[in-house]
């Protein structure tokens, strides 16, 4: 008898472990659900459970519209509403200070009330970031990469989170984010803004083709497969509930077995052969303020890709900053040149890319979620590596920041491994690991002399580094061969030469990265 209930007793854990979401408090509710709309609740790997109206959304909870719906959503304590247009998905997310809509891709509609909140407001996209105080606006997420935020009425903010840039968007006004860093405000026409979807008819459903070839797996997410009809049938049209489990299951985006168990990680877009993108904007280098002209070119072969950052920097006096293109005496900044190299996707069995590394999350974010390389550049610029493999159920991903801080003592490191039980029972088991062997090897070193920037008074000369009163002379003892007629006679500024001088205080050497580590280091096992 107790051997029949092995069964039930897993089936229990596996709903305490999976499914604490159902004692949770609401943070929204569900006032319209049109056609396809489906819930993936905190915890969960599929979505499964169909919107009701009046239904609640818990914090960490995911929403998805397919291709013929539409939804909206009202948070309880201040009354903002959020539309969902047709081929959307995204995930609730409340911490103490900040309420998140990290939308992997799709249209919503918000209108953000100022009063009665008590946390930020902001959507969160693989490549960008809104942050909003109160206002109504509306954002267009691509899968491909390419975020568009319009505004309507009041101010808002966005970040490119690859380059740091960042732009304010007024009503009437649009700003354009993608994934090379690009970022750019400019006026938005009245048809650009998204129709409200409750004033739109739900898209009719297209007849199947004659051959009744089923859409490959490889469309964008959001895509329904076409079945052929036998002469007589009823086709069920999206939506009923005799079509239910079947939407359910194609909505379905939990971790692959081939995807190192990433949750969320659908289908792949086909990319462009050849496509151009354009920067224009400012940067501060080793603290100067530069204009900046870049071009971003990205090629597509096959399952190999490759992305170029040709940039010319002037300052406010036009002259143009050659130290970037000075190839002849330092042939290392062809590598510069290269803003990341790819083959395959992470749904192949094998994949890499080498380069600028954007939203890196492992398994459901639990120890790193969204990190990018590049929030420093173009000022630090952080060469990455991210690759990973899918044989069967078993699926691993590896991760390095910097390949570059190797030398100085080690670089953010992630490892991750997957297994899929099977196609039948779709849980997947999760191992991950994320270590930083050394988080000073980050700071900017630009004469190597193992004192970073912050600290260096000479940041470029690697023989001085100390200069108490700022005087631009170097303190005595501070160096490496400096001559005599080079050292300050008053290093401590008082107006009295150091020989005559019977009390110098002076700045003690400097923070050095060779005499100073400090790691860190974090597991965490997932199921889904």
């Amino acid at each position: 008898m107790r051997k029949n209930l092995i069964p039930y007793y897993f089936i229990i854990v596996l709903a305490i472990a999976n499914g604490s979401y159902v004692f949770a408090e609401p943070i929204a509710h569900i006032v319209k659900a049109e056609g396809i709309v489906y819930l993936k609740r905190l915890g969960m790997a599929t979505f499964s459970e169909k919107a009701e109206v009046g239904g609640g959304i818990n914090n960490g909870d995911a929403i998805k519209v397919g291709e013929y719906g539409y939804a909206a959503v009202i948070f309880i304590d201040d009354r903002s509403v959020i539309k969902i247009k047709r081929d959307s998905q995204f995930q609730f997310m409340d911490t103490k200070n900040t309420r998140s809509i990290n939308i992997e891709f799709g249209t919503i509609l918000n209108k953000i009330e100022s009063e009665n909140r008590s946390r930020s407001f902001r959507i969160q996209t693989p490549v960008s970031v809104a942050s909003v105080k109160g206002t109504e606006f509306a954002a267009m997420i691509d899968p491909a990469g390419v975020d568009q935020f319009i505004g309507k009425e009041g101010q808002f903010e966005v970040m490119n989170t690859i380059s740091g840039e960042t732009v304010n968007v007024g009503p009437g006004q649009k700003a354009v984010s993608n994934t090379t860093g690009n970022l750019m405000r400019a006026p938005a026409a009245p048809n650009e803004y998204p129709k409200d979807p409750e004033t739109e008819p739900l898209r009719e459903q297209q007849p199947p083709s004659e051959r009744g070839t089923p859409k490959s797996s490889s469309e964008p997410p959001g895509s329904q497969q076409g079945t052929s009809s036998q002469p007589g049938q009823t086709g069920q049209q999206p939506g009923s509930p005799s079509a239910s489990l079947e939407t359910g299951a194609q909505l379905s985006e939990g971790p692959s077995s081939q995807t190192s168990g990433k949750p969320g990680s659908g289908p792949s877009v086909p990319k462009k052969p050849f496509s151009m993108g354009l920067g224009i904007g400012s940067a501060t280098l080793d603290g100067v303020l530069y204009n900046q002209l870049a071009l971003r070119p990205e090629l597509n072969l096959w399952k190999i890709g490759i992305g170029l950052d040709l940039v010319v920097y002037m300052d406010n006096e036009g002259n143009i900053r050659t130290e970037e293109w000075d190839i002849e005496n330092d042939p290392s900044l062809l590598l510069d040149k290269i803003l990341y190299i790819r083959y395959g996707e992470k749904s192949d069995p094998f994949w890499v890319k080498y380069g600028s590394i954007e939203g890196m999350t492992l398994g459901y974010g639990g120890l790193m979620q969204g990190y990018s390389n590049m929030m420093e550049f173009p000022t630090v610029r952080r060469v990455g590596v991210n690759t990973g493999f899918n044989i069967g159920p078993v699926g691993g991903e590896v991760f390095l920041a910097n390949i570059k801080d190797l030398s100085r003592g080690g670089t953010l490191l992630g490892l991750r491994t997957a297994y899929r039980v099977s196609d039948n029972f779709p849980l997947s088991v999760g191992l991950n690991f994320v270590t930083d062997a050394n988080m000073f090897s980050g700071l900017k070193d630009r004469d190597a002399d193992s004192y970073p920037d912050l600290f260096d008074d000479f940041p470029d000369d690697s023989t001085l580094w100390n200069d108490t009163d700022g005087d631009g002379w170097p303190d005595p003892g501070h160096g490496v061969g400096v001559a005599d007629s080079l050292i300050d006679i008053d290093a401590d500024g008082d107006n009295i030469p150091d020989n005559s001088d019977d009390s110098i205080v002076l700045k003690a050497t400097p923070f050095s990265i060779n005499d100073n580590q400090a790691g860190v280091s974090g597991w965490s096992i997932d199921l889904g």
